[in-house]
């Protein structure tokens, strides 16, 4: 689930920065890496953890001078986060970029034995496997925000660093 976020006027500030110090580029640079590696940091530590797949491909990365993103690169990240079936919860300004992970069905897998195994895993008696499974069928499964729920804190945070950087240049 790699993705984006602009800040407001950051394309602005990015055009002015690009005309100051290379030094406060730099600097600047290092707190948009700093920002994502805390983006994936806190999406690590909120996704639920079954086998810890989800949350050992979450990562961060430099893209690009004053430019990282972090991704959950999961084929389910975007399932977890905002559920499936009735149950999804998409905030409204992520609507528009969630439908590109709308499916029509499960893709040629049957999912009866994950969620068994599942089951089993979680010490669930087997009596009570087949109506989970028919519940998870018919009804989906709960949101667990775990990725972009790091949005506010990650982009106060980074105001707030290159805030700093700037009164201390100046």
């Amino acid at each position: 689930m790699p993705t984006t976020i602009t800040l407001n006027g950051w394309t602005e500030f990015e055009a002015k920065l690009k005309n100051m110090p290379e030094i406060l580029q730099k600097e600047i640079g290092g707190e948009v890496e700093d920002a994502a590696r805390l983006w994936a940091t806190g999406a690590k530590n909120d996704a639920p953890v079954d086998q810890g797949f989800l949350r050992g491909l979450i990562t961060s990365a430099k893209t690009g001078p004053m430019m990282a993103e972090a991704t959950s690169p999961s084929e389910y990240s975007a399932y977890v986060e905002w559920g499936t079936k009735s149950r999804v919860r998409v905030p409204t300004d992520l609507q528009q970029y969630a439908l590109q992970f709308k499916s029509a069905g499960g893709g040629g897998v049957d999912p009866k034995p994950f969620i068994f195994a599942w089951c089993k895993r979680k010490g669930i008696p087997e009596k009570a496997w087949w109506p989970i499974f028919i519940s998870i069928m018919v009804k989906g499964i709960r949101p667990h925000p775990f990725f972009f729920v790091q949005v506010p804190v990650v982009e106060k945070q980074l105001i707030n660093n290159v805030r700093n950087i700037l009164k201390t240049e100046h």
